[in-house]
């Protein structure tokens, strides 16, 4: 009962408003939409596309710091999506490592340099280099590595010939085509540096601080990266002499998707690349671009994040399309790299290369490019069986001792000679049948290759493959 009086007094109490709100015209009571203005601070989720985290970022970042083709072009740093976020990252390991840990702008390039695991002859014991550094920009040696694979894919074998770039040509491409990449390389760091800057010239004239704060702050960062892309801040470790050494030396790749890459090489040369380092170079100049780029692209991160949710409609969306441009670029200008990229590391081509290929045996892959190829690739003096890439049957060692025998031989006749001592060092032990007829079939195709080799004629079942 008392319930039932205090909502009648609740009615009661509504009935004068419903009344007023009745006696007013019909079209009165449509309420349209308005929009609201205010002049508060907000942040809007798309204001972080500019620090999204991006892998290409940090690997243009790194490459910047390196400059591993300085003497061929520049590698100018652009602001694609999350180049901002790689200089605050850097500035955190700044105030929280070691102070004997490695510096930042080193820890920074190491995240874009893996390692090959290989199988080497390089040193004085076996396998004493079982590592090789490989950076994310080496496009010549990814290209080599991933080559693309035969219907058998396990017994393909790529050969690499390593040199030192100082005693190749520049580049194998036509002139001209080494002038347009240039060209355009700098063209493309030209138009990125103009929209920054139009960003900030338009921003004060339309009086919105909020943008001006923002391309003022990626204006400062393009001119320190633009300003660090003339130097090399992290240099190669020079601080270890290697002994000069010329003998012939291997390192073996196995890949997972099957296959072997061979580089083959001097041993003061694959020694250089199993041990070389990079190192911060702490000229005073080098110190102040490298705190200058730190500091401008921590403003600039935070600007992005608190400016551009702030700022006019129409400079938001000169502000995407200048992050949309230069993601674009970058990608454009790893198309350029590859045609302008002279060195690897520590100035290391491998652009020379051989492939053998479609062979449904591997030691008839094995036979060819220990006979048949020309010096420069030819396999001869490696350790297969001691490397663990052959099994250690009496077949196979006798296999490796025959080529050796072969290889230090120029006459017709000594083919004759080398049948008869793998035949005997064969016959050394009793052969089950698998063996004598593996042990036939090596044979068989070490006499093809060599006729053909005495013949000046590369086996036809090589493919040659000129990087």
């Amino acid at each position: 009962m008392a319930n039932a009086v205090k909502l009648s007094l609740c009615l009661a109490s509504l009935l004068p408003a419903l009344l007023a709100e009745a006696a007013l015209p019909w079209n009165s009571q449509i309420r349209q939409p308005t929009l609201k203005s205010t002049d508060a601070v907000s942040f809007d989720p798309l204001s972080l596309l500019a620090v999204l985290w991006n892998p290409r970022a940090s690997a243009s970042a790194g490459r910047l710091y390196m400059q591993p083709d300085l003497k061929t072009f520049r590698w100018p740093h652009l602001l694609q999506i999350g180049a901002v976020l790689t200089p605050v990252s850097m500035l955190v390991s700044h105030a929280t490592r070691n102070y004997g840990s490695t510096h930042p702008a080193v820890d920074m390039c190491a995240q874009t340099i893996g390692v090959l695991d290989v199988k080497s002859s390089i040193g004085a014991s076996k396998n004493l280099f079982s590592k090789l550094p490989v950076m994310n920009s080496d496009l010549r040696l990814l290209e080599v590595i991933n080559f693309k694979p035969s219907d058998i894919p396990t017994n393909d074998i790529m050969i690499v010939a390593v040199q030192s770039s100082l005693s190749t040509s520049n580049s194998q491409s036509p002139h001209w085509k080494i002038m347009m990449a240039k060209k355009s390389v700098l063209c493309t760091e030209i138009v990125m540096g103009i929209i920054v800057l139009s960003g900030t010239i338009f921003s004060s004239l339309l009086g919105d601080l909020w943008a001006v704060v923002l391309f003022a702050s990626y204006t400062l960062y393009w001119v320190v990266s633009t300003a660090i892309s003339f130097r090399q801040l992290n240099r190669p470790d020079a601080s270890f002499k290697i002994k000069v050494d010329d003998k012939a030396v291997f390192a073996i790749f196995q890949r997972p998707v099957g296959g072997l890459v061979i580089f083959k090489g001097r041993q003061d040369i694959l020694e250089l690349w199993a041990r070389s380092k990079w190192v911060f170079d702490h000229a005073a100049y080098h110190n102040f671009l490298h705190w200058a780029w730190m500091l401008t692209g921590s403003v600039a991160a935070l600007a992005s994040v608190a400016c551009m949710v702030n700022m006019d409609a129409r400079l938001q969306l000169a502000f995407l399309g200048m992050l949309l441009y230069a993601s674009t670029a970058e990608l454009w200008l790893t198309v350029l790299a590859h045609l302008l990229q002279t060195s690897s590391m520590t100035s290391l081509d491998f652009r020379s290369t051989k492939e053998v290929k479609r062979n449904d045996k591997r030691f008839k892959s094995i036979i060819q490019a220990s006979l048949g190829l020309e010096k420069e690739y030819r396999l001869d003096k490696l350790r297969w069986v001691d490397l663990d890439l052959l099994p250690s049957t009496l077949v196979f060692k006798a296999m490796v001792e025959t080529l050796d025998f072969l290889n230090g031989c120029n006459e017709k006749d000594d083919i004759v000679r080398a049948g008869e001592r793998f035949h005997k060092r064969c016959e050394d032990e009793h052969l089950e049948a698998n063996d004598i007829e593996t042990r036939d079939s090596i044979w068989s195709e070490i006499e093809t290759v060599w006729a053909q080799r005495d013949a000046s004629k590369l086996p036809v079942q090589v493919q040659v493959v000129q990087v």
